[in-house]
Formats: structure tokens, C-alpha cells, sequence
């Protein structure tokens, strides 16, 4: 089974007349998506909350409200994200998302999050696709990967490199990187000598 994570917010333990606002993440805890998502992305949930719980809650047309952060592990799998984000927003109605990590992951749940008008900032997603989609509740918070590569190609070029080598991974954000970067190395001077 998929592990739940559930922040109790302080307030509310407290005795707080104000019902929490119950906001819903699926993220990678185990599997090879955890490294990213662990290091980048859950800590600054937990310690939002914590924060936004300990000045007193969000407020929510005027009334300071409890965070409840209800949290799931999706193994580092996209099926598994994306049936966990269905069941957060459909059947567990939570008042808002958090995205999962990774641009594959929100590549998946996008249209989900689109479909159930559940709005969704996305700040480990960088895909041209994900722009190219227009969907309206969906929204990207990173560089895109052509003026990426093209600013890693001019530091690359102004430190002197002569040569470079390039590792990415078959998926979604490496193939998308490494093809704006194959473009961006054009003309450069700068050598690729392993893909």
C-alpha cells in the first residue's frame, strides 16, 4: 500500500474552533525519484507548514486556519502519483494540492489537477510539453531547458572549456535537456565527446 504522511497541525491540538485546511501531496519517499524529492521538495512542505501553523495558520477570508498536510509515498511511480492525486482530489475532496516531484510525475497529474480544478504550482517540472498542454490550472516554475543550456553554454565557453561529456536519463526532463543542449553546443567550440 501507498504510505500516508499526516501533518496534525499544532493549532488544531490546541483547540483551535477552525477546521484545518487539508492539503494533499503524493511524493517520492522510496524509489529512484526519492533522492530529489527528499532532498528538495517534502522537507519544504513540512517546514511550511510548520511555520505557517506556528504564526497562527493560513489565513482563509480573514480566519486563520490550521495546515493539515496529508502526504503519500508513490514509490517513484507514475502510475501509483497519479492514482493517488485521483483519490485526493475525488474521493478525499483535500482543499488543495502540492505537486509531486519531477517533471515526469507532473507531466502525469497536470491534466488531473486540470480536470478536477484543483490549481497546481509546479516547481521541480521543467518540460516544454508541459507548457505546450495550456492547461489552465497547471503552472510552471522553472527555466525552461533552452535558455538553461544555452546559459550553461555560455559559462561553459567563458570558463574555457574545450570539451564536455554528457550523462542524462531516458525520460521526460532528460531528453528534453540534453536535445536543448545538443542545439546550445552548435557552433559553441566546445567538443561533446561522449553522449
Amino acid at each position: 500500500t501507498v504510505g500516508t504522511l499526516a501533518v496534525a497541525p499544532q493549532l488544531w491540538a490546541q483547540g483551535s474552533s477552525a477546521a484545518p485546511v487539508r492539503i494533499g501531496y503524493a511524493i517520492a519517499r522510496t524509489g529512484p525519484w526519492a533522492a530529489g524529492a527528499q532532498v528538495s521538495q517534502e522537507p519544504n512542505y513540512l517546514l511550511w507548514a510548520e511555520q505557517v501553523n506556528a504564526a497562527g495558520g493560513l489565513s482563509v477570508k480573514g480566519t486563520k486556519r490550521p495546515i493539515e498536510l496529508i502526504g503519500y509515498d508513490d514509490r517513484s511511480e507514475t502510475e501509483t502519483c497519479v492514482r493517488t492525486y485521483e483519490k485526493l482530489m475525488g474521493s478525499d475532496k483535500v482543499d488543495l494540492i502540492l505537486p509531486p516531484w519531477g517533471s515526469n510525475a507532473n507531466f502525469a497529474v497536470a491534466p488531473l489537477a486540470n480536470r478536477f480544478g484543483y490549481p497546481m504550482l509546479a516547481p521541480t517540472a521543467l518540460s516544454r510539453r508541459l507548457i505546450e498542454m495550456k492547461l489552465p490550472y497547471f503552472f510552471l516554475m522553472l527555466q525552461q531547458p533552452k535558455p538553461m543550456c544555452d546559459a550553461l553554454v555560455d559559462m561553459l565557453k567563458a570558463n574555457g572549456a574545450k570539451s564536455a561529456a554528457v550523462l542524462y536519463t531516458d525520460e521526460l526532463f532528460g531528453l528534453e535537456n540534453y536535445a536543448a543542449l545538443k542545439v546550445a553546443m552548435q557552433g559553441s567550440g566546445i567538443n561533446l565527446v561522449e553522449e
